[in-house]
């Protein structure tokens, strides 16, 4: 009787992480950007986020127009897939410029990258002539390095 107890338990134990895995899963999906979906930003208009990956050299690009901004800071991260939805930042492979106008473009590259999966994280931070400010965080897709 003790084993049915135990081996319920275990049941509805799994059931529990089961579900607990799939909504962190989702939740972890939330800052990709699909090229083929268009967001609405209050500041930001297109923000971008692309990793191109030749011969292990990695070519960051990230850029973003503002609507009526007057100053955008942009935060360029590498990143590799270490598991279990976890991203690591690549060691002397981040970088951030601001500039004092409705627009900004910065692409920086990083060589000697290991085998592996590979994104770029850009987090865009837009104010306007109001002062408001506006936090944006996109991803590019993945790219596998040889």
């Amino acid at each position: 009787m003790q084993l049915k107890k135990l081996m319920a338990s275990l049941g509805v134990i799994l059931c529990f992480c089961t579900t607990s895995s799939t909504a962190v899963y989702a939740e972890a999906t939330v800052p990709y950007v699909d090229s083929g979906i268009s967001l609405m930003y209050e500041i930001a208009d297109n923000p971008v986020s692309t990793l191109n990956i030749t011969n292990g050299t990695a070519e960051c690009i990230s850029s973003v127009k503002g609507k009526g901004a007057v100053k955008i800071t942009v935060v360029q991260t590498l990143q590799k897939y270490w598991g279990l939805w976890f991203w690591e930042d690549v060691d002397g492979a981040e970088w951030t410029r601001t500039v004092e106008r409705n627009s900004i473009s910065l692409t920086n590259s990083k060589s000697g990258l290991d085998s592996g999966k590979y994104r770029v994280k850009s987090v865009f931070t837009l104010t306007d002539q109001n002062g408001k400010s506006e936090t944006i965080t996109v991803c590019s897709s993945e790219q596998e390095a040889s």
